[in-house]
């Protein structure tokens, strides 16, 4: 699986979608501070940094060089100066100590295989928050091509691996509202509004205290999925099986003791 490769190839978030950043951007205040997290190509924090806001986009190193249209847009972020902040991730990422009125998770989660990540996602997310502040969530939610592809043949984990005659993997999961719900609730934030689209699109507000900060971790993930294992560069396209005896630790994405029902009991 690489997660850097499922960035979309557009230059600017379209008309649908760019109607919903407006509408989000008439409910924070005009001088906000904006974490795009999981920027990929900077379509969308080029789309803020437009509008005149200062944003800060997090992404892995690689996905820069990745090719030259991206190599263009980090060109045209940082051509805006002290208004864009660039934020490798992980270890600047939790260097960084500003805190946020606004985060953006564009398409992030639903491409992240290990359940426990995702939720991880949302307690990072959420401690770099503003009392108050906001996470906004944007997934597709039964689009036609996707649910073309996702088929029994390509099943893994929760969801669906995209890219059966490709080198590397890319991975996908739709979201009912309610799984939605359940992750940002959980994780100490309340739903505040809903946008009408026909992707999920909603926006949850920071309160109280995160319950599963005690209960959920980084290390505690590692227990059941390790750091990437040393294989044999593939030689061909598509998916390669490997014998148990040749792995060294079996991968558990979604353990029984890392499920969501039972962090927030």
């Amino acid at each position: 699986m690489d997660v850097t490769t499922s960035a979309p190839r557009f230059e600017d978030p379209g008309k649908i979608l760019g109607k919903v950043f407006d509408e989000v951007l008439e409910i924070i205040p005009k001088k906000s501070l904006i974490l795009d997290f999981g920027a990929g190509k900077l379509r969308n924090t080029l789309y803020f940094l437009e509008k005149g806001y200062n944003v800060c986009a997090v992404e892995f190193q690689k996905i820069e060089e990745s090719s030259d249209q991206t190599k263009k847009m980090y060109k045209r972020a940082r051509e805006y100066g002290t208004q864009f902040n660039n934020i490798l991730f992980p270890h600047e990422f939790f260097d960084f100590k500003k805190q946020f009125d606004l985060i953006m998770l564009v398409n992030v989660c639903n491409i992240m295989p290990v359940p426990s990540e995702r939720s991880l996602v949302i307690q990072y997310c959420r401690e770099r928050l503003k009392d108050n502040g906001f996470i906004f969530w944007y997934t597709q939610h039964k689009d036609p091509e996707y649910v073309k592809k996702c088929v029994p043949k390509v099943s893994i984990g929760d969801g669906y691996y995209m890219r059966d005659t490709s080198r590397y993997q890319t991975f996908y999961r739709d979201f009912e509202l309610y799984e939605i719900d359940e992750m940002f609730f959980s994780n100490g934030l309340r739903f505040e509004r809903r946008f009408d689209s026909s992707s999920q699109a909603r926006l949850y507000r920071k309160v109280a205290k995160n319950p599963l900060v005690e209960v959920l971790n980084a290390d505690l993930i590692r227990k059941y999925v390790d750091e990437d294992q040393e294989t044999e560069y593939p030689k061909k396209a598509g998916v390669k099986l490997f014998p148990k005896k040749d792995i060294s630790k079996i991968n558990i994405p979604n353990p029984d003791e890392l499920r969501e029902e039972i962090l927030s009991t």
